[in-house]
């Protein structure tokens, strides 16, 4: 008994030194620069180009600041200026018919709202080799919890056989196939009575654009291989992504030795960013000069590039037992009997799915909420040209 209370009596005392000798840590912020951000890539797709062009923000805060109102423009090396048009956003397009043509040089010009005259070293439009293959395997990996949890990783390979390449990079777009939890067979008329649905809200897709850095190297190797290289995890937990039928759009490009080296050191301080001792941005110099202001430092790269483009289908039966997220666990519906229609007042958010019946004849209508029987309100019911 006494050594127990001795022990009690030495705990308390020592977390009391402990919290005493505890005080807050702020990192320094140090001066914040205001600094443009620009990011351009011009490639022989037939889709617009597009530059976008930012102001960098505080450590501390998260925040987009798009640079609009700037006068921007590519020239090649034939002396065409190819004046860019703002779609908003500090977002930058190319002209109808713009179209990147290889080994050909391309330089950016941007003037912002105040004045500030920005140019890009020139840039040749390089080759790039066709993708090999784009492959998939399950794969189990540790969440923020510390729990085990099943997914999909997703893998490129490619190789140049002319060994010219050397350094990728890539970019992707995912798109997923997903149901609402129950299917509603009936809308509400504009008169607040139930009329058959026309419009199909139970079936739907979703889109979304990595906003990553993925780029590869195999400056290394003797020949220019890419082979299984990682390019995203798609997580059957937290998403309903694989849930139905699941696709991906892989677009690679080449980049110069100098390119590869940036946006290589930009992928890692992505993978850092949180870290109390993470690198920043200015510390990464791009190709991009501030001829206003020599000794500020412009954010970003201007690169020109080919493409090769690979899509891949995953769907759920090819995932075997794989428990799944589908998002709608809380989901339940009700009778609706028609007697209580009109004085219903949930019709702004709910759906009416299917008939009820009696003994013999109909008696009212299921109900469940927007959020269980509408699909758009997380995608679009509008099946996408490339769907298999």
């Amino acid at each position: 008994m006494h050594i127990q209370k001795s022990h009690i009596i030495i705990t308390a005392i020592l977390l009391l030194f402990t919290s005493m000798c505890i005080e807050p840590f702020d990192p320094p912020r140090g001066d914040f620069e205001d600094l443009l951000v620009i990011e351009g890539l011009i490639t022989d797709e037939v889709d617009p180009q597009i530059i976008r062009i930012s102001r960098s923000f505080p450590i501390d805060t998260v925040q987009f600041l798009p640079e609009n109102g700037a006068e921007v423009m590519v020239m090649d090396d034939l002396g065409n200026e190819h004046q860019l048009q703002s779609v908003g956003s500090g977002e930058y397009q190319t002209p109808s018919g713009f179209q990147g043509v290889k080994d050909r040089t391309y330089q950016l010009f941007v003037t912002t709202s105040k004045g500030e005259i920005i140019q890009s070293d020139p840039v040749t439009l390089k080759s790039t080799p066709k993708i090999d293959s784009i492959s998939w395997e399950i794969n189990s990996r540790l969440n923020d919890e510390g729990i085990l949890i099943d997914g999909v990783q997703i893998y490129i390979n490619t190789h140049d056989p002319n060994n010219d390449t050397w350094n990728y990079r890539w970019q992707w777009e995912e798109t997923w196939e997903f149901n609402a939890r129950y299917h509603s067979s009936f809308q509400w008329a504009p008169n607040g009575d139930v009329e058959v649905r026309t419009e199909n809200i139970y079936t739907c897709w979703s889109t979304v654009k990595s906003q990553n850095i993925f780029v590869g190297s195999s400056g290394k190797l003797t020949t220019d291989v890419i082979s299984a290289h990682p390019i995203h995890y798609v997580s059957a937990s937290g998403s309903n992504r694989l849930i139905k039928k699941y696709s991906i759009l892989v677009k690679q490009y080449a980049l110069s030795e100098a390119a590869w080296f940036f946006w290589q050191q930009m992928e890692k301080m992505n993978q850092d960013l949180g870290s109390l001792f993470a690198p920043q941005p200015t510390a990464v110099k791009g190709n991009l000069i501030n001829i206003s202001e020599p000794e500020k430092p412009v954010i970003g790269y201007f690169d020109a590039s080919t493409v090769d483009e690979m899509r891949l289908f995953i769907s759920k039966e090819e995932l075997g037992d794989m428990r799944v997220y589908t998002g709608y666990h809380n989901c339940t519906y009700d009778t609706l009997l028609f007697a209580a229609i009109p004085g219903y007042d949930y019709k702004h958010h709910s759906n009416p799915l299917d008939l009820i019946y009696g003994i013999i004849f109909p008696i009212g209508y299921s109900v469940s909420s927007s959020e269980c029987s509408d699909c758009r309100l997380y995608g679009v019911n509008i099946k996408p040209d490339f769907w298999e």
